[in-house]
């Protein structure tokens, strides 16, 4: 084997990793204990929107498989009703997936009102599968303000991956 080669397909397979690997350290980095575990069921779904950013700028690197592992990590690392956030995520990138190609060249502003608007009933979902695992109406409250620091957190997300689709992605020829 050409040992050029085998470092090229290595560079290759890492570069078309980095979204997936990335958005799951969000996750972790979204679950970190808190020494205020009151406000932790309403801290912002990192997942949620690095799956929205990647479906719309590089869907080719977050494949169906990543956005299953990635709602699965949520829900085992938040404590969620598994499946929960894999159907919230799949419901974000069918929203997503019909409209690509206008999103993909539209404003940052357009972006991030239609990142509020589609992760409205992926936590919607949510919300309903929460109640429905209580067995009982439980207050939207705590999703509501997840819903809502999500949304406003968007803005450094899409920066932090803007920043390395750039150095990490596209430093290698693709784009």
């Amino acid at each position: 084997m050409d040992e050029s080669g085998f470092w090229n397909r290595l560079d290759l397979l890492a570069r078309s990793l980095f979204p997936f690997v990335a958005s799951a350290l969000l996750i972790i980095i979204g679950f970190a204990p808190l020494r205020a575990p009151e406000i932790a069921p309403a801290l912002p779904l990192f997942g949620m929107a690095a799956v929205y950013y990647w479906c719309v700028f590089r869907p080719d690197l977050m494949p169906h498989w990543a956005i299953f592992l990635l709602g699965l990590f949520s829900d085992l690392l938040g404590g969620t009703l598994v499946g929960s956030s894999i159907l919230a995520f799949f419901a974000l990138y069918l929203a997503i997936s019909s409209q690509r190609r206008f999103f993909a060249h539209a404003s940052f502003f357009l972006l991030w009102l239609a990142f509020a608007l589609f992760a409205l009933p992926a936590f919607l979902i949510m919300w309903a599968l929460a109640c429905w695992n209580a067995g009982a109406i439980i207050t939207p409250a705590p999703l509501a303000l997840q819903y809502v620091l999500t949304v406003a957190v968007y803005p450094m997300i899409a920066w932090f991956f803007g920043q390395s689709q750039q150095v990490i992605l596209q430093s290698g020829g693709r784009g």
